[in-house]
């Protein structure tokens, strides 16, 4: 026994000294497969806690939904050895990500969600948080009623301390209303993030690709420009936010900023490969869609990339039945690429995405983005960007 604590002693000395990272969710997962091997509840608990917070904000949620579905089990047994108050608050990250995973189904997620209601009815916690989250999956599936519904709700609803922080609370005040088209109040809501007042791990990380397109529109070409670098550098190549990269992509196509999209689609397209969360990875092919077809556009038919080896550009590449890779991204040196391989292989993934989600949700959402980004030619113009360092 001594051992296996020295064992789990050691792991935890390890992860304690390493950043968020692949590296460190692997140290916890052979901690947590010791704890279980020796029987001790109480040691997995406590590396799942951390293994949640690690993958939630190292793009592998997935990771995430089954350690809590085990704490949740847990927990259950023994209510009485257990945080309530930091299960019920990592409950909340669990939750928002399950509309990331199109085989998920909204039975489900409506099971787990009116689970954590009565949750944190019984604690006494408010459900501001849970119409936050219920208005952020309606804005993804571009419903527009449920959007305005569990917006009043999560504005009426109290702050308390189990709410969200103060920098991803206005963050979604910005997106709700971007949705709703008000560029003025998305930025007037989001001064005390601009102005550095309001942050955390996630804002304005978060914040600062969303504002990009709509600054186009109104024709603010130097504030997009500054919000552009700044996400650039602050992102750090980061999985979490291959969404976001999808979004910058979008913005450097329309700016004729190809070289700067190339960057960020070879950097990120290993991590986009094993994102198991396809909705971010469904964003990221948008913006990839649109930087290839109009760098195609531009007179270009090939460019050099370097990329993952089992990539095939035919499109012939499969998808298993929860829309996955099944063949492991191994990077190789630089190769001449024919862009309408590139092309072919971004629109056949991002209308499999697509349909997958569109069937879970029984909408066209996602099919429409598609078809929205392919008329964003009126905002296309030919910006320079200032010197950034790679």
């Amino acid at each position: 026994m001594s051992s296996f604590l020295d064992q789990i002693n050691q792991i935890i000395d390890q992860v304690n000294k390493l950043p968020n990272g692949n590296t460190k969710i692997g140290l916890l997962e052979e901690g947590i497969r010791l704890a279980d091997l020796h029987q001790r509840e109480d040691i997995g608990y406590e590396l799942r806690e951390e293994l949640i917070e690690v993958s939630t904000f190292w793009g592998a949620p997935e990771k995430a939904l089954l350690a809590f579905s085990w704490i949740l089990a847990e927990y259950d047994r023994n209510p009485d050895q257990y945080d309530l108050h930091h299960l019920l608050w990592q409950y909340k990250w669990v939750i928002a990500s399950l509309d990331d995973f199109p085989h998920i189904s909204l039975q489900q997620i409506d099971q787990a969600m009116e689970d954590m209601s009565r949750r944190y009815k019984e604690s006494g916690l408010g459900l501001r948080p849970l119409y936050k989250i219920a208005c952020e999956h309606a804005m993804t599936r571009k419903d527009r009623e449920k959007v305005k519904y569990f917006q009043k709700l999560w504005r009426s609803e109290k702050i308390d301390h189990g709410n969200d922080c103060s920098a991803c609370e206005r963050d979604s005040q910005v997106s709700y209303y971007l949705f709703v088209n008000d560029l003025e109040r998305a930025l007037k809501a989001a001064e005390p993030i601009l102005s550095g007042k309001m942050k955390c791990g996630e804002v304005p990380h978060v914040t600062l690709p969303e504002l990009l397109l709509p600054l186009l529109r109104k024709k603010e070409i130097n504030l997009a420009v500054d919000y552009y670098l700044w996400a650039a550098k602050i992102l750090n190549r980061d999985p979490d936010f291959i969404a976001e990269y999808g979004k910058l992509m979008t913005f450097l196509a329309l700016t004729s900023n190809f070289k700067e999209g190339i960057k960020i689609f070879e950097k990120m397209l290993p991590a986009v490969l094993e994102a198991k969360a396809l909705s971010r990875r469904f964003t990221f092919q948008l913006g990839a869609s649109l930087l290839f077809h109009y760098l195609q556009d531009s007179g270009k038919d090939s460019i050099s990339l370097r990329l993952p080896q089992e990539l095939k550009l035919s499109g012939s590449k499969g998808l298993d039945k929860n829309g996955t890779e099944t063949d492991k991204a191994k990077k190789i040196p630089s190769q001449n690429v024919q862009i309408q391989s590139l092309i072919d292989w971004i629109d056949n993934d991002l209308l499999h995405l697509a349909k997958l989600f569109d069937e879970r949700n029984g909408t066209n959402a996602f099919r429409a983005e598609i078809d929205e980004a392919k008329n964003l030619k009126d905002l296309c113009c030919v910006i320079p960007l200032k010197k950034e360092e790679d």
